[in-house]
């Protein structure tokens, strides 16, 4: 009790601005910018983790545990104070309230312990070539999807062409990875994520967001990134944050019925990532545990019942194509043909003739000569 009011006073008094010009821009600017609020899965404590084979096989082969994991609450005031105070050269920290905070890819590697390795991700998009990039759509999205350009000149796909296991990491990483508040197209380089994550590509998970963190810096406009990341990164540096300070709620657990939702998406977003923050509110009482066990079994079932029907919307689709194909090449054959020859006289010809004029051969009883 004694150290909380000490950290309250000093979360109180402490400088909270490094100039006068990173207060003006937190007035200015960072207190009207909205938050992007970190979305994870809902793992159990179980062999599966509760979740789909496609999400579990990833979380292990790449030791997301920490990582993929559903966020703590992030600290609003905290956020936007580590917003305003970004330096404005390449350095790697802030200093907020009296403390350093490292935001590099190895301090958030270590966050989440992660080894800091190469970027396999960031090989493949300078490498790529475009049969390549055609070939990584097959790979990630439903037959017959093409890139689509939009007005901006950027290169995208419809979010309903990806596959469902696609549309669930894709759902993933536009808060956690690469965010984005589009619903309803996916953008070149997320495409290119998604595959990463599905095929095993390694990928520096720090580098990323240290670099999205960056950008998100030198925006003045823009949901504000990674909010319950930065907390915790300040709270391990020591930074003093006091407990009325108000909280973030952070909604859109990835729970396996909320999976079984995902895969079915047609491409629109019930995400609203860029709506004005929420305070943490008193959460409700818990269902009993029967209730829980009944939901994790119907969870279960319709994500069964999700990738089935994806399947079998994918065979009807490869069906109509296949149907269309032959007939286009049965109608282009067809042409090719003559009209086949009416047999004896069109095989024959003048055979059939001189076999007509030929006489016929006497009998026997005609040729023996009359007694």
């Amino acid at each position: 009790m004694r150290r909380a009011k000490s950290v309250a006073r000093r979360a109180n008094f402490v400088e909270k601005f490094s100039s006068a010009a990173n207060q003006e821009r937190h007035n200015n600017e960072t207190c009207n910018r909205s938050f992007c609020g970190e979305k994870g899965f809902s793992f159990k404590e179980s062999d599966d983790l509760g979740m789909p084979q496609f999400v579990c096989s990833v979380v292990q082969s790449r030791n997301w545990w920490d990582f993929a994991k559903h966020p703590q609450p992030a600290v609003i005031p905290i956020v936007r104070e580590f917003y305003a105070n970004f330096p404005n050269d390449a350095a790697d920290w802030v200093w907020l309230r009296g403390s350093r905070v490292a935001f590099d890819s190895q301090r958030i590697n270590q966050f989440f312990r992660l080894q800091d390795d190469e970027d396999g991700y960031e090989e493949s998009l300078s490498a790529l070539e475009d049969h390549e990039w055609d070939e990584l759509l097959l790979r990630v999205c439903v037959p017959g999807t093409s890139w689509e350009k939009s007005s901006h000149g950027a290169w995208t796909v419809n979010r309903a062409s990806l596959l469902p296991e696609a549309k669930v990491w894709y759902h993933f990483l536009k808060t956690r990875l690469l965010p984005s508040t589009h619903g309803k197209t996916v953008s070149k380089d997320r495409v290119a994520m998604v595959d990463a994550i599905l095929s095993g590509k390694p990928i520096n998970v720090g580098r990323v967001i240290s670099e999205q963190v960056r950008i998100c810096a030198n925006q003045k406009k823009g949901s504000l990134l990674f909010p319950s990341l930065i907390s915790a990164l300040c709270f391990e540096s020591n930074v003093p944050i006091a407990d009325e300070e108000e909280r973030l709620r952070l909604g859109g657990v990835i729970s396996p019925a909320a999976i079984a939702r995902i895969m079915c998406e047609k491409g629109e977003d019930h995400d609203h990532t860029n709506r004005p923050s929420e305070s943490e509110h008193p959460q409700e009482p818990m269902p009993s545990r029967q209730f829980e066990q009944i939901e994790q079994r119907l969870s279960l079932m319709e994500v069964q019942q999700a990738i089935f029907m994806q399947q079998q919307q994918e065979m009807w689709a490869y069906q109509r194509q296949r149907d269309i194909a032959l007939q286009k090449t049965l109608r282009r054959n067809s042409r090719q043909f003559f009209s086949f020859p009416h047999f004896p006289t069109d095989i024959l010809g003048s055979q059939l003739d001189e076999v007509h004029e030929e006489p016929a051969p006497e009998s026997e009883e005609e040729q023996e000569p009359v007694q």
